[in-house]
C-alpha cells in the first residue's frame, strides 16, 4: 500500500519533468568543398561560413546530447558535388542513433534530399509537443496546399513549434516579408504554437512580435566566422 501511496505522489509531482526533453537546433550548414565562403556585409553580419568545416561540427552537434536535433536548411552549399554531403550527414546522426527532423532550405536540392527526409514538409510529435516542419521553397514561399496542411496539423492539444528555413518577419524588424502574410495569419490565430524557428538570415535573433503568442527565433550557422560551432539548445517543457 505504501509503494502504491509513492508511486502516485510521484507521477502528481514529476509529470511535467517526465515530458520535458532538450532540443538541439542548428542551420545553414552549407556543408560543400570550399575552405572560405564569404558573401559581404549583411544584416550587421560579415557574412563569412566555412563550409568545409561543416562535419567535425556536425558530428560535435549531433554528440551533444538532446531528446530531439533540428536542422533548419541550407544543408548544402548547392554545387552537383555537394549532393554525397546528405548521405554523410544522415550517417553521423545514425550512427549516434539520433532522432534528427531536417528542412529543406534554398541552397538545398532535390537530388539525394531523401537521404535526409522523404518529405519536404511534415510533422512529429514527442513527448508533449507536436513537431512541424514546413517547406518555404514553394510559391509565394509556402503554398496554399501547404498551408492547408499546416492547419490541419494544428488540430492538437500538443504544443507546436514550427521549423522553417527563411524566416517570416525581415531582419532587426517586425516588418512582415509578404509572402508570409497568409502563413501569419495561421500563426496568430492559433495560441498553441510557441515557436517560430528558421535559419537563412545568418545571425542569431530571438523577438515577439505584438499579436503573436510565439516567439520568433532565428538561427545562425553552424559554421559561421567568430562562433564556428555554436548552435541553439531549447529546453521543451
Amino acid at each position: 500500500m505504501k509503494k502504491l501511496i509513492l508511486v502516485l505522489i510521484f507521477g502528481l509531482v514529476f509529470p511535467v519533468f517526465c515530458n520535458a526533453f532538450m532540443l538541439n537546433v542548428t542551420s545553414d550548414l552549407h556543408a560543400g568543398k570550399q575552405s572560405k565562403r564569404d558573401k559581404g556585409d549583411e544584416h550587421g553580419v560579415r557574412n563569412i561560413t566555412y563550409p568545409k568545416k561543416w562535419k567535425k561540427n556536425f558530428r560535435n552537434f549531433i554528440k551533444d546530447e538532446a531528446g530531439l536535433y533540428l536542422i533548419l536548411g541550407d544543408n548544402i552549399n548547392g554545387s552537383k558535388k555537394d549532393y554525397k554531403f546528405y548521405k554523410e550527414m544522415r550517417t553521423v546522426v545514425n550512427k549516434k542513433k539520433r532522432e534528427a527532423l531536417f528542412v529543406k532550405g534554398n541552397h538545398d536540392t532535390n537530388k539525394k534530399y531523401n537521404y535526409l527526409s522523404a518529405k519536404k514538409y511534415y510533422s512529429t510529435d514527442k513527448e508533449n509537443w507536436r513537431v512541424i516542419v514546413l517547406d518555404t521553397n514553394e510559391d509565394n514561399k509556402i503554398s496554399q496546399t501547404q498551408l492547408d496542411w499546416f492547419k490541419e496539423e494544428l488540430k492538437t492539444d500538443k504544443k507546436v513549434l514550427v521549423a522553417m528555413h527563411e524566416p517570416p518577419f525581415a531582419v532587426h524588424s517586425t516588418d512582415i516579408v509578404g509572402a508570409f502574410g497568409p502563413f501569419l495569419e495561421i500563426v496568430k490565430e492559433n495560441e498553441n504554437i510557441k515557436y517560430v524557428l528558421s535559419g537563412h538570415s545568418h545571425l542569431s535573433e530571438s523577438k515577439t512580435v505584438e499579436g503573436y503568442m510565439a516567439e520568433f527565433i532565428t538561427v545562425q550557422p553552424l559554421t559561421l566566422r567568430g562562433s564556428v560551432g555554436r548552435f541553439l539548445k531549447l529546453n521543451l517543457e
